[in-house]
């Protein structure tokens, strides 16, 4: 039991393994498919690759100047200096942003594409000159909407197309229609081919840079260096490369820009400042013209002394007091509301390091702030991060002024003090010439101020004009060959479908097929001996063909009668032989009927009983003499058994017993005492006996009369019986429920579709024999046209 149970374990394991090489041979009976599949296939990619517009990829390098990391003392150097290296990562983003690309839209004006529509393709046209293009959109009402005009050139004029309607148009001239404007500029009307469409699609400005932005990619050049690949692939590589030099032109302009920020503030500020510093100025330089002309003085020698000392502390003074209006600036300007995150003027001349540096930081915290504010929201973690660097930023900001303060107003009362001491030696100048030199005291400050932001004023100007981009386009964009018409890899890809997708067909027919195919099928499912293959008999009517005719049909049912020997009893003179199946249809009476017939032929006397009274067929299959009763009769009743016993035309040792009508009880006639008197009576006068019995899988008949049988024929029906049946089959065999149990495989076909040999096999072919040849037998028999076909092609190959 143990070993049965390890045996039925290996069965059900080779029932579910995959075998490839299985599948491929199962596949070669199906070559007329994979044929077709391959030639539609590689059709197919002739078509793609003959009609497919080619894609050009493009591409051009940028130098990112001074790109790369900082030492900690560059970094220092740099946030004093108010100047950082730009980060190359940074940079990638920058050059693949909406709003940098639709800078490259409005320059070179790509709102509208151009299309050429032919009867198979669509294909975009480019002309770099605006002036050269066929159509210009003007006056747009709804800029967030995309417009078309489609046209035809003919000889005879313009055709403007409205859906099948087509409307002729002025050249060079300007339409009008309730959404926009457009004028028609067809240079050279040769140039356009009268049974092509001709398009302009207008598309909003960023839409069309959002197009663009994603098809750009950028990548650095190689790991360690500052130069990166900018490319992007399109159907028109001309226009692909104006975009990228234009790409290339507008970042190295923005980059300009970003860094006159700080300088185009600082000139505002100042000019700012110089307004209100100028009304000033004016007002002291009149008050001392109207004291001079009121006035007329002549200051002492000793007055003179003391005025230089106590002018010499005003420049003193006024130097302390520009630094604290500096500071005041800074502080005024940073605790602006308005201007919260904007950047503070830092050139104006700060003499405090500390306070500079501070200055320098949240300058660049601003610019990062910006940039990410291109690719993310107010809300991103990113920027609220750098928000909060901000706000410390000013905080310390305004700490370090109040310090910057204290030490500028420590110094100014120390310089104060001494002015005063210098006052009181001038005490006894007049109050006249007193006052003289406090005007000319006040003159000198706003007069040093104003020339002091003068001075700073033309240094940012000097600075935003001498201003040069971080970046530069090492070389013009250029176009390669074709990307996507790579012949070797369609016609590759072309060969794996023509070939993958039969092959899949073939493994789902398989997977779904639950019938007995192959020979090799039927040993993995069981271990009964097969005694017989029988060939398919074109024929539906049942007939005895086994009897002295010549054929590959007679030849089988005598190898079934050859292997008989080794299966029944050498010591008996008597032989009996159960014919059963699982299921009708399967061929059993079929055999019964041929295998009697051999048997009889060999000059031993033989009887076939027809035991179906269910489905009796034997009696109409025969041609046989009458007899007095059958055998149905004979069980119910006591007709003697030689009466119901009827002899076979044409074969003087083939004998009957049938069945003429359907009992309405045949099971319980099996249970008579009559059924043991019949084969007690044939044994004696018979040397084998066939029995047609009824389907083993429907009804237990065949039990009742395995009984008194010698040997078990099991009928398994190719392409017919289910494997499942099999494995019933399998457990009578091991149980021995039926005595001897031995196999004959029915309707085989070993050409064709599933072979049940497999591919490649035809009965007698290793010896070049055909038995079928000379005797009329298949003759007749009608092949379909594509084997005809696929024939006469391997003939010509050959």
């Amino acid at each position: 039991m143990a070993a049965a149970s390890i045996k039925k374990t290996v069965i059900k394991e080779e029932e579910n393994e995959f075998s490839f090489r299985e599948l491929l041979m199962k596949s070669l009976n199906y070559l007329p498919m994979f044929t077709l599949f391959l030639a539609v296939a590689l059709i197919i990619a002739y078509i793609y690759i003959h009609f497919q517009t080619p894609v050009y990829s493009t591409s051009i390098k940028v130098l990112i100047k001074n790109a790369g990391k900082e030492s900690n003392e560059d970094q220092v150097l740099s946030e004093l200096l108010n100047t950082s290296k730009p980060n190359i990562y940074n940079e990638m983003e920058v050059l693949q942003s909406h709003q940098l690309m639709a800078r490259v839209v409005k320059a070179q004006q790509l709102n509208t594409a151009y299309y050429s529509i032919g009867k198979v393709n669509t294909i975009e046209v480019y002309e770099p000159d605006p002036a050269k293009r066929f159509l210009v959109f003007s006056n747009i009402k709804d800029s967030g909407r995309s417009y078309n005009i489609n046209l035809q050139v003919k000889k005879d004029g313009i055709y403007i197309l409205h859906g099948e309607n087509a409307v002729k148009a002025t050249n060079q001239t300007i339409i009008h229609t309730p959404d926009f404007d457009y004028l028609l500029n067809i240079i050279n009307p040769e140039d356009y081919k009268p049974d092509y469409q001709y398009q302009a699609v207008w598309r909003p400005t960023d839409a069309v840079a959002g197009g663009l932005a994603g098809s750009v990619s950028v990548s650095p050049l190689s790991k360690y260096s500052s130069v990166l690949v900018v490319s992007t692939s399109s159907q028109v590589p001309r226009k692909a490369e104006v975009i990228l030099n234009t790409l290339a032109a507008e970042y190295n302009s923005y980059n300009i820009e970003q860094s006159n920020k700080i300088a185009e503030n600082t000139i505002r500020f100042i000019d700012d400042r110089l307004i209100f510093i100028s009304g000033e100025l004016n007002e002291v330089e009149n008050n001392l013209k109207n004291f001079r002309v009121n006035n007329s003085l002549n200051i002492s020698t000793e007055g003179s002394v003391e005025t230089g000392i106590a002018k010499d502390l005003e420049t003193k003074l006024n130097e302390q007091e520009l630094q604290m209006n500096i500071a005041d600036m800074v502080s005024g300007y940073i605790n602006n509301p308005k201007r919260r995150y904007e950047l503070v003027p830092s050139n104006l001349g700060i003499g405090d390091v500390t306070l500079g540096a501070l200055v320098s930081n949240y300058n660049a915290d601003v610019i990062k702030r910006e940039e990410l504010l291109k690719t993310m929201g107010e809300k991103n973690l990113q920027v609220k991060a750098l928000e909060t660097a901000l706000d410390d930023l000013r905080s310390r900001i305004m700490e370090s002024v109040t310090n910057v303060k204290k030490v500028y107003t420590d110094a100014y009362n120390a310089a104060h003090r001494q002015y005063e001491t210098s006052l009181n030696k001038i005490r006894s100048i007049p109050a006249k010439e007193k006052q003289l030199l406090e005007i000319e005291r006040q003159q000198g400050i706003k007069e040093k101020l104003y020339l002091y932001l003068l001075e700073k004023r033309e240094e940012s100007a000097v600075s935003r004009a001498a201003a040069v981009g971080n970046s530069e386009a090492v070389d013009r964009a250029s176009s390669g060959g074709p990307i996507n018409l790579k012949n070797s890899n369609i016609y590759l890809m072309a060969l794996f479908a023509g070939l993958g997708l039969p092959l899949l067909i073939v493994y789902l027919m398989d997977l779904l097929n639950d019938r007995v195919t192959t020979r090799d099928e039927i040993l993995k499912f069981t271990e009964t001996p097969i005694i017989g293959e029988i060939s398919h008999f074109a024929d539906k009517e049942r007939a005895i063909i086994a009897g002295r005719t010549r054929g590959i049909l007679p030849e089988q049912f005598r190898i079934v009668r050859t292997n008989l020997r080794y299966f029944l009893p050498k010591d008996k003179k008597d032989s009996t032989i159960l014919v059963t199946s699982t299921m009708p249809g399967e061929g059993k009476t079929f055999v019964s009927l041929n295998l009697a017939a051999v048997l009889s032929v060999s000059g031993r006397k033989t009887i076939l009983l027809g035991f179906d009274m269910r489905r009796p067929k034997i009696g109409v299959s025969l041609e046989a003499s009458e007899a007095a009763g059958d055998l149905p009769g004979f069980l119910a009743g006591n007709i003697p058994p030689e009466k119901i016993i009827r002899q076979v035309n044409g074969y003087e040792s083939l004998y009957a017993i049938t069945t003429s009508f359907v009992p309405p009880n045949p099971a319980e006639l099996l249970l008579s005492d009559r059924l043991k008197i019949l084969f007690d009576y044939l044994k004696t006068n018979f040397d084998y006996i066939v029995i047609d019995s009824p389907p083993l899988g429907i009804v237990s008949d065949a039990k009742v009369l395995s009984e008194y049988a010698d040997l078990s024929l099991y009928i398994v029906r190719q392409r017919f019986t289910q494997r499942k049946q099999l494995k019933m089959l399998e457990t009578m065999y091991k149980e021995k429920k039926l005595p001897n149990l031995a196999m004959v495989v029915n309707d085989v076909k070993v050409k064709g579709i599933r072979s049940y040999y497999g591919y490649g096999y035809t009965y007698g072919g290793s010896y070049g024999y055909d038995y079928s040849m000379g005797y009329g037998y298949d003759e007749g028999a009608k092949k379909a046209w594509w084997r005809k076909l696929f024939k006469k092609g391997v003939r010509w190959k050959v």
